[in-house]
């Protein structure tokens, strides 16, 4: 996917052939970058909060995936984890930025891991909410079910026919329990989704990732700050979210209490807060004070 140069930046925006974007804020002074990956069900606007919070002191970078207008939506087969990783590191390489603070949710959260696993110099830190759904091997095989049904209802019938029952589920719920007005804005944003791109995504890259078995052992040999945030109500994440804590050296953990999936919209200020306390922790390390031996 080709990205404009950065000279042909305007409008705080980056410019692709075939309608691909990426939003971007700067900040007069602006500290180190943050790059926003969003959710499967969510687009670059899921991050307004962080971003208009956060992009006081750092420039900030969020971007729609492919398959997300109004970023291109590519045929099926030109979707897949490792164009999803080329796609985040074209956003960085088109505003010059050589490494960045990553923050992504679910579907972004294992963009995030491959980054950090595969183009470790590119990364400051790592910081991943609400992911690890298909890594636990005791509900895999369900997903898999569930994620297939999924692609084929979209193609058949689309976002418009099945969005109220999906933002509905279990882990979406809690959402319309503390704001019902940010749960319609996440239900009718979810309908005008591509039904093709989505059901693309998922066959390219929900079915087809490596596992987070995979990623993690390889992050824990060469570890990076990483912070996981899981909500206490995401069924089918902790146990994973907890490996994850205790495989990688030095990584926090953060549990968002009555919380589902959707942790940056659902919490969002304890969301900006937890991560703005991590980066600021990557950014200034407290080095430990001299040891002095009294006897010597």
């Amino acid at each position: 996917m080709s990205i404009a140069p950065r000279e042909e930046l305007h409008d705080n925006r980056i410019r692709a052939q075939c309608g691909w974007h990426a939003d971007l804020l700067r900040a007069p002074g602006a500290g180190t970058p943050i790059l926003f990956l969003h959710e499967f069900a969510g687009d670059m606007s899921n991050w307004d909060v962080q971003v208009a919070d956060l992009g006081a002191n750092h420039l900030c970078l969020r971007f729609n995936a492919r398959g997300y207008p109004p970023s291109e939506v590519p045929e099926p087969g030109r979707y897949s984890q490792q164009r999803a990783v080329e796609d985040a590191i074209a956003v960085l390489d088109a505003v010059g930025v050589e490494r960045a603070h990553l923050v992504g949710s679910s579907m972004g959260g294992y963009t995030a891991l491959n980054i950090a696993t595969t183009l470790p110099r590119r990364v400051l830190s790592t910081t991943v909410a609400a992911c690890g759904l298909g890594s636990d091997p005791t509900t895999r095989t369900r997903f898999a079910a569930e994620y297939q049904a999924l692609s084929e209802a979209l193609r058949n019938r689309g976002w418009a026919a099945i969005a109220e029952d999906y933002c509905r589920s279990p882990n979406r719920i809690r959402l319309l329990e503390k704001d019902d007005t940010a749960w319609r804005a996440f239900r009718n944003a979810l309908t005008g989704h591509s039904s093709d791109g989505c059901a693309s995504t998922i066959d390219g890259v929900q079915l087809t990732r490596p596992s987070l078995e995979h990623l993690i052992p390889r992050l824990a040999r060469h570890p990076l700050p990483l912070l996981i945030i899981s909500g206490d109500d995401d069924d089918g994440l902790m146990d994973v979210n907890l490996w994850m804590k205790r495989t990688v050296p030095g990584a926090a953990w953060a549990v968002f209490p009555r919380t589902g999936h959707a942790t940056n919209l659902e919490e969002p200020r304890l969301f900006v807060d937890t991560i703005r306390r991590f980066i600021s922790s990557v950014d200034n390390p407290v080095v430990d004070p001299p040891v002095f031996d009294e006897h010597v």
